[in-house]
């Protein structure tokens, strides 16, 4: 009788451990389905209208790039000074001050000093590209060439083979970012007096240096994720506040754009209160960045590359789109086909041949995806 018991006292026990595992399991689901919810979000909303605010800030002052590289960064190094590196060491603080501690950093300073350097000057690049009469049309596609330059650097650097559907998907989207670029060059001559031409030729020279700096970028992270793990809060805080001092090299420059904006006089109304514009496009430009940059990492720390590289697709071409609407923007059926090609062979990259084989025969591995804020 007695055993008889204690079976069925553990068949009740293990019953109910089944049942808070399930309940546990779907609540982990639910979390993460929500997270994934969430990360879209802020990049279907962030990222979306972060380009809508940049274009605006670019029409007015194309120069204007170092000014909004600085706010960016600032912002998010203030922010995560209090959302992530300074913690209480109690849920309930009772010591005051004495309760905060520094968290504790996984990746060494050094990758970081790596990182940053590379994160800071294709940011800056970026952004100081449009002083160089590029449209920003034009600015999105061929930012989509990340993954040419990713394939390049993972041959060249890595010793990276890739199969066969990845080379169509890649070469795809170069035969796009090419029609694409051709169809920009018409409104372009060579006997401009201002020399737009050659001034335009030195801003996709700089595009190109930003692939190839993005794509080198994108693979030191995934090395340094493979061996210290992810840690987006921490990449994300120390990619930008260990670039800040970086900006003491363009002082003169930053202040003359300053002050340059003090002079300007349109303002918005809002709720009866006058808004500097300029200040206010950089303001709402900040903002939807670290709205998108947090949904960036955030997706990439919940899902696969895949759906990272496929969402941030998706938000380029729509992106596109409201650029040609809203600014009004040239865009002919030469520039729809390039865009096209480029948005195809992404999917193409992305939905085929998910793996691709080292240099080594003995080992392969998931290729990354497009895991910038781009």
């Amino acid at each position: 009788i007695a055993m008889t018991r204690r079976k069925v006292h553990t068949s009740s026990v293990s019953k109910k451990d089944s049942v808070l595992q399930s309940a546990g399991l779907a609540a982990a689901d639910a979390t993460r389905w929500w997270n994934v919810a969430f990360a879209l979000m802020c990049i279907f909303g962030g990222c979306i209208m972060n380009n809508v605010f940049l274009e605006s800030l670019i029409r007015e002052d194309p120069g204007c790039g170092d000014v909004v590289t600085l706010a960016q960064f600032l912002f998010i190094s203030i922010q995560g000074i209090f959302t992530y590196l300074l913690q209480w060491k109690e849920a309930v603080p009772s010591s005051g001050w004495s309760s905060l501690r520094i968290t504790q950093r996984h990746l060494p300073i050094s990758t970081y000093l790596l990182m940053v350097g590379i994160f800071f000057t294709l940011s800056f690049l970026n952004n100081l590209v449009f002083s160089f009469h590029i449209a920003m049309p034009l600015h999105m596609v061929f930012r989509s060439g990340s993954l040419v330059a990713n394939m390049f650097m993972g041959f060249v650097a890595f010793g990276k083979r890739y199969p066969q559907s990845k080379v169509i998907g890649v070469l795809a989207v170069t035969a796009g970012i090419l029609v694409t670029t051709l169809a920009a060059s018409e409104g372009m001559t060579l006997t401009t007096a201002d020399d737009r031409w050659l001034q335009w030729l030195q801003g996709l020279a700089i595009m190109f240096v930003t692939l190839l700096m993005s794509s080198l970028l994108g693979l030191i992270q995934e090395n340094a994720y493979a061996k210290y793990g992810k840690h987006m809060q921490e990449s994300m805080f120390y990619s930008h506040a260990l670039a800040l001092p970086l900006f003491g090299f363009f002082a003169s420059r930053l202040w003359e754009t300053v002050v340059n904006w003090t002079h300007v006089s349109d303002v918005y109304i809002v709720g009866g209160v006058a808004l500097p514009k300029m200040y206010t496009l950089l303001a709402a430009n900040v903002l939807t960045q670290y709205i998108c940059v947090k949904g960036v990492f955030g997706l990439i720390g919940a899902t696969s590359s895949l759906t990272c590289t496929m969402a941030l697709s998706v938000r380029k071409f729509v992106s596109l789109a409201l650029s040609v609407v809203l600014f009004g923007n040239e865009f002919t059926i030469r520039h729809w086909i390039g865009a096209l090609l480029v948005f195809v062979g992404t999917l193409v990259y992305s939905l085929m041949g998910t793996t691709d084989g080292s240099a080594s025969a003995s080992s392969t591995k998931e290729e990354p995806g497009d895991k910038k804020t781009q």
